[in-house]
C-alpha cells in the first residue's frame, strides 16, 4: 500500500471515532463553558487549570487514540523527523525563541542536512527551515486573535527580525497585513487557515 504524505492525508480530517470514552462529552463540555465564561476579544489567556484539561483531552482522547492511529498510519513519522520536531517546539517555546540553523537540527537527528531535507519534503511537503517559519506565522496568528499583545510584542515572540519583516512575512502568506486579521478576528470574523497541523503547534502563552 502506498501511503499519502501527511500534509496531504491531513485534508481528510477531521477524524470521527464513533464510540469515545465516557469521559469525553463532559470534558468538552467542561471546557466549553470555561472557555465561553469569559469570550471577550482580545482574549485574556486561559487559566492553567483549563490548559492542562484541553491538553489531556487532545493528548489521551484524539492524538493517542487507537482509532485514529488506525485510521491514519501514514502520518507516523521517522524518528529523525520526530525529532527534529520536537527540537524545533522546544527553541520556538523559550522567549523569545533563537534562530535554529538546519546543520544543528541535522546533528541532533543523526543524519545529514540533505537527508532530513528529503525527509520533511516527503513526510510534510516542505523543508524543516519552511516548517519552522511556518511555526511563527501559526504562533502569530494565534495571539492576533487570542491576546491584546502589540505587534511589536508579537513580533519578538515569534521570533522575527522586525515588525516590518513580520508584517510581510504574514501579509504574503495570509494575504492581508497583521493588523487587518486582527480587526477582522475582532469583528467575528472566521479566522484564516492555520498553516501546519495542530500537532505540530507550539504552545501560546504570553
Amino acid at each position: 500500500m502506498v501511503l499519502e504524505p501527511a500534509h496531504t492525508a491531513f485534508k481528510r480530517w477531521p477524524v470521527l471515532i464513533q464510540e469515545p470514552p465516557a469521559v469525553v462529552a463532559p470534558l468538552v463540555h467542561c471546557i466549553v463553558r470555561q472557555l465561553s465564561s469569559g469570550m471577550q476579544r482580545p482574549m485574556t489567556p486561559p487559566k492553567p487549570h483549563v490548559t492542562r484539561l484541553f491538553e489531556s483531552l487532545i493528548g489521551e482522547v484524539l492524538l493517542d487514540s487507537e482509532a485514529v492511529a488506525e485510521a491514519n498510519d501514514e502520518f507516523t513519522r521517522s524518528e529523525p523527523v520526530q525529532r527534529a520536531v520536537h527540537r524545533m517546539r522546544q527553541v520556538f517555546n523559550r522567549q523569545p525563541p533563537r534562530t535554529i540553523r538546519l546543520g544543528e537540527l541535522a546533528a541532533i537527528t543523526g543524519v545529514s542536512p540533505q537527508h532530513l531535507t528529503r525527509l520533511f519534503q516527503s513526510t510534510f511537503g516542505m523543508t524543516p527551515m519552511r516548517m519552522l517559519g511556518l511555526m511563527r506565522l501559526q504562533v502569530a496568528l494565534a495571539l492576533l486573535s487570542q491576546s491584546a499583545l502589540s505587534l511589536n510584542a508579537i513580533t519578538e515572540r515569534c521570533g522575527f527580525e522586525s515588525p516590518f519583516y513580520f508584517s510581510r512575512c504574514f501579509t504574503k502568506h495570509f494575504g492581508n497585513a497583521p493588523s487587518i486579521i486582527r480587526k477582522a478576528l475582532m469583528k467575528g470574523k472566521p479566522a484564516p487557515k492555520m498553516p501546519l497541523p495542530l500537532d505540530l503547534m507550539p504552545r501560546i502563552y504570553w
